[in-house]
């Protein structure tokens, strides 16, 4: 018995290529996910995959360990706080190193460090900060110091202008209350700072008259002392306060005991 042909020969060939179940190179994932993502971007070869990451690289232009994703908004707080770590931001506030200015307790320091860690200032950003305003903190001190300087200096050659011979027991006067009242160098800053030198060192001198009158202390005339500073003039005054022999002197009208204790506290108050 003869075979059956099929009378149409190019329907037997298709119906034969349907039966072949057609292959890619992304059928062996197992991530379905990944193989929809492979198959939505067309990548019909392994070549094509990998030449688009290269060019997703060039553009990103950086590795993925250092992306930062930026929050969408201001809200998002833990979004910023990640953000702000991420750039270097101490964990704590408590954690910032600031430079210090000579002689600073550190006391403002402690409260910037909250403010940096409130606005997500990193360390080495604080660190800069802290330094500019040290420096600008420093050269408003010097000029400040410089401003008392002069006006002190004006205010003293006015004052010998107007006493004339009278200057120096004026400004020892001035010296002798500074002395009774314990008021340091700071304190005499502060009050020159605050009223000016001029008005200050006539203060000065009027209330210690009346102290020396009420006393009795003899006053001559006076000389300087070479540039001593005023903590080194009030010292040597503590010093001789407990010299017997000199405060005998100096009670007596001896020359140059007066001189000495005059100039000492025209270092004080004339000091700068």
């Amino acid at each position: 018995m003869s075979e059956i042909q099929n009378p149409n020969p190019a329907e037997q060939d298709n119906s034969s290529g349907t039966q072949q179940q057609q292959t890619t190179w992304y059928d062996s994932f197992s991530d379905e996910g990944l193989k929809g993502f492979v198959e939505t971007k067309g990548w019909d070869a392994p070549e094509k995959a990998i030449h688009s990451y290269r060019e997703l690289e060039k553009f990103i232009g950086a590795p993925k360990d250092q992306l930062l994703r930026l929050p969408k908004d201001d809200a998002d707080v833990e979004g910023w706080n990640a953000v702000w770590n991420r750039l270097g931001r101490p964990t704590s506030a408590a954690e910032y190193k600031l430079p210090l200015p000579e002689g600073d307790s550190g006391e403002f320091a402690k409260v910037a460090s909250t403010w940096f860690h409130e606005a997500g200032i990193p360390q080495r950003a604080a660190e800069k900060l802290a330094a500019k305003w040290n420096e600008y903190t420093g050269q408003a001190m010097a000029a400040d110091q410089q401003r008392v300087k002069t006006e002190n200096d004006n205010a003293l050659a006015k004052l010998r202008g107007e006493i004339g011979k009278e200057f120096d027991s004026y400004i020892e006067q001035g010296g002798r209350l500074v002395m009774d009242l314990g008021l340091n160098e700071s304190d005499i800053w502060k009050i020159k700072s605050a009223i000016g030198s001029e008005r200050a060192i006539r203060m000065f001198a009027e209330i210690g008259k009346g102290l020396g009158e009420d006393r009795g202390i003899g006053i001559g005339a006076g000389s300087g002392m070479g540039g001593m500073s005023p903590s080194a003039a009030k010292s040597e005054i503590e010093s001789l306060r407990n010299d017997k022999e000199f405060q005998r002197k100096l009670l007596n009208g001896d020359k140059e005991a007066t001189d000495k204790w005059k100039a000492l506290n025209m270092s004080i108050v004339g000091g700068k």
